[in-house]
């Protein structure tokens, strides 16, 4: 019993030695802590960034399709070729008076008919769709005449009279 009481003083000088805890004034209670305030402000810009990369990512699709079907259409590896995987890309974007426009740069694998290579690319993509600028397989351009909006994967490009 006398352990008991010994331990029971000991708490209560420990409590003593300690200062009370400084009490908040109105004017914290009301506003968030600085990490709080971090938090709200950051939300909101992680939100924006992470639409910007998914539409960055469908720009790169895009831009990746419309390589595909310039190979393909080449006849250098086969109307099976494939295109990918994207090696290396860079992606700017910029909005000026409304409109909006990215060039997108792309490295990526070719293959088909039992070969493969390499490939580099160069687009814009603005309100009209993606459009290729330059594409080069091995090092040796591909034409570009029968890509971009309105031309098909068959080459074959409608017109009216």
């Amino acid at each position: 019993k006398d352990k008991d009481k010994d331990k029971d003083e000991q708490l209560t000088q420990r409590e003593k030695s300690y200062p009370p805890a400084p009490q908040k004034s109105f004017l914290e209670s009301i506003l968030p802590s600085p990490m709080g305030l971090a938090g709200m402000l950051l939300k909101p810009l992680a939100s924006l960034v992470g639409s910007m990369f998914e539409g960055a990512r469908g720009d790169v699709e895009a831009v990746l399709e419309l390589a595909r079907a310039a190979v393909r259409r080449s006849g250098r590896f086969g109307a099976a070729a494939e295109c990918g995987p994207v090696l290396g890309q860079s992606y700017a974007s910029s909005s000026f008076n409304g409109k909006k426009s990215a060039r997108v740069q792309l490295q990526f694998q070719v293959s088909g008919d039992g070969r493969a290579g390499m490939a580099t690319c160069t687009a814009t993509i603005d309100d009209s769709g993606a459009r290729l600028d330059d594409l080069r397989v091995d090092g040796h351009s591909v034409d570009l005449s029968q890509t971009g909006p309105g031309a098909s994967s068959g080459g074959v490009i409608d017109v009216e009279r």
